[in-house]
């Protein structure tokens, strides 16, 4: 009895550690993101992510420029499956999008971030 318990108390230290680990690592993958929305606010952009109720559902959108002023391009869903381009990545792929328009990148009803199982 006193076996079992001590592999459950080191499965348990092994688990807790493991998702703290993975915590941090998202945390430090999240820095570069939050450091270039604070400049592109700081510097009269817009960098936004927020919740929207369309039609009583729950969504989510994100919204990148240098200047505000400039027409806005909608990128959609990739559909079930490929979350491209609303995705953390996706503003790395389309750097050069966020400096003629503003993108806003629309995390459609039912995928992604918007999913409601």
């Amino acid at each position: 009895m006193l076996k079992t318990t001590k592999i459950f108390l080191i499965i348990l230290i092994i688990l807790i550690l493991l998702i703290s680990l993975l915590l941090a690592y998202r945390k430090y993958m999240q820095y570069p993101l939050t450091q270039k929305s604070k400049q592109l606010i700081k510097s009269g952009g817009i960098s936004d992510f927020r919740k929207v109720d369309i039609a009583g559902t729950e969504q989510y959108i994100l919204i990148e420029g240098k200047d505000r002023s400039k027409p806005i391009t909608l990128f959609l869903h990739g559909g079930p499956g490929v979350p491209m381009p609303f995705d953390a990545n996706s503003r790395a792929l389309y750097p050069s999008i966020i400096n003629s328009t503003v993108a806003v990148y629309w995390d459609r009803r039912g995928a992604g971030r918007s999913y409601q199982s």
